[in-house]
C-alpha cells in the first residue's frame, strides 16, 4: 500500500487530519500524521512515503538526499517559499502547491485593506472613540474613481482584484513580466513597466509570488519614483517590500497609508514592531486567505493533489515542471502551478 504523510500536522488547520485520514482510507492510501520541525525529522519520519503534504516547514536537500522514494511533496497553501526548488529538481521531486482554494478571499481582504486607507478609516475610528468628533481629522479624502491603482503581479487573485475594484472606477496598470499585453487588454487593463507603475499609481497592491527576483521590490528607489501621498496594500509575502524604506516613506510623504498583511518578521520583531506601531499603517497577522469555505477548500485541494498522483499518476499544479524534461518522469498529465 502507498503512503501519504503530512509533514508537520502541527501546523494544520481544524478537521485537517480527519479529512486526510477518511480521504486516504477511501483511495487505499494510507496516511501518515507526523509533527516535523526539521530536516533530520522529516527523512527519519517520511522514510517509505510516496508523497507528502507540508504547510510550513522547510524542505531541501538535507530531507531530499534521504528519501530515494519520495516522489512529490504538496504546499498546502500558494507560495511555495519553503521549498527548496532546484534541490526539488535535483533529486527528481515533483513540487506542487494548491493555487485556488483562497482567491476570493485574498483579492476581498486586498480591496478591504485599500478602501480602509482610501478613507482612512482606522484614524477616524480611533479619534472618534477617543471622542474627538472631526470630520477634517488628518489627511484630504479623494474619490476613488478619480484614481489609478496598480498590480504588482497579475495572477488569479490579482484579475480577482481587478474584477472588484474596477466597477469603482479605478485605472488599472499592471506589472507581470510573465504576462502578456494582449491579455492585459482583452482583461481591460495596462500593462506597464514597473517604474512606470511607481510613477502613476495612485495606490498599489503587491500580489506577485516570492521569489529572489521579487525580493523586495518594493523598495526606496522606487518608492522615490512614486508621487506624494501613496497608498501601498501587501498581501503576497512580506519579504517583497523593504520594511526599512517603507517607514522612511511614511515620514517623508511619499506614503501616506500602507495595509499589512504580511511582514518581513513573522510574528513582528522590533524593526515590524515599530512600522505597525505608525498612525498611517493597518495591520492584519497573515489572514487575508482565511474564511471556513476557503479553509475547508485547502484541506481537500492539498490532498486530492496528492492522491490523484499516487491513484492515477496525474500531477496537478506542479511548480518545478523543470523536472518532467531532467528526469523523464512520465504522468498521466500535468497543471503548471500558480503562485499569486
Amino acid at each position: 500500500m502507498k503512503r501519504l504523510a503530512v509533514l508537520d500536522a502541527q501546523s494544520a488547520p481544524c478537521r485537517f487530519l480527519e479529512t486526510f485520514q477518511s480521504m486516504c482510507v477511501d483511495a487505499g492510501v494510507e496516511p501518515v500524521a507526523l509533527e516535523c520541525r526539521s530536516a533530520e525529522e522529516i527523512a527519519a519520519g517520511a522514510d517509505g512515503c510516496a508523497a507528502a503534504i507540508c504547510f510550513f516547514v522547510n524542505v531541501g536537500k538535507e530531507a531530499l538526499r534521504h528519501l530515494s522514494g519520495l516522489e512529490m511533496v504538496v504546499r498546502a497553501g500558494i507560495g511555495v517559499d519553503n521549498f527548496v526548488l532546484d534541490d526539488f529538481t535535483e533529486h527528481g521531486v515533483l513540487a506542487c502547491n494548491t493555487p485556488d482554494y483562497g482567491i476570493e478571499e485574498v483579492a476581498v481582504h486586498a480591496l478591504a485593506l485599500l478602501l480602509a486607507l482610501e478613507r482612512n478609516l482606522v484614524n477616524f475610528g480611533r479619534s472618534t472613540r477617543q471622542g474627538d468628533w472631526d470630520q477634517t481629522h488628518g489627511r484630504e479624502l479623494h474619490r476613488v474613481s478619480h484614481k489609478t491603482l496598480g498590480l504588482i503581479g497579475f495572477g488569479r487573485t490579482a484579475r480577482k482584484l481587478c474584477e472588484l475594484a474596477s466597477p469603482l472606477g479605478y485605472r488599472i496598470l499592471v506589472y507581470d513580466p510573465h504576462v502578456t499585453a494582449e491579455v492585459c487588454r482583452k482583461l481591460s487593463v495596462r500593462k506597464v513597466g514597473l517604474d512606470e507603475l511607481f510613477f502613476r499609481a495612485d495606490a498599489i497592491s503587491v500580489m506577485a509570488p516570492a521569489t529572489p527576483e521579487t525580493e523586495h521590490i518594493v523598495n526606496a528607489d522606487r518608492l522615490a519614483l512614486s508621487r506624494d501621498g501613496l497608498l501601498l496594500v501587501n498581501t503576497s509575502r512580506g519579504s517583497l517590500v523593504s520594511t526599512e524604506a517603507v517607514m522612511e516613506a511614511l515620514d517623508s510623504g511619499k506614503l501616506h497609508g500602507v495595509a499589512l498583511d504580511v511582514l518581513e518578521e513573522e510574528p513582528p520583531a522590533a524593526a515590524c514592531r515599530k512600522l505597525l506601531a505608525h498612525d498611517a499603517v493597518i495591520a492584519t497577522p497573515h489572514i487575508a486567505y482565511r474564511s471556513v469555505e476557503s479553509i475547508q477548500a485547502l484541506i481537500r485541494m492539498s490532498v486530492q493533489t496528492a492522491l490523484d498522483y499516487l491513484c492515477l499518476g496525474k500531477v496537478n499544479n506542479l511548480i518545478n515542471t523543470a523536472v518532467l524534461r531532467t528526469h523523464g518522469i512520465n504522468t498521466e498529465s500535468h497543471g503548471q502551478g500558480v503562485m499569486a
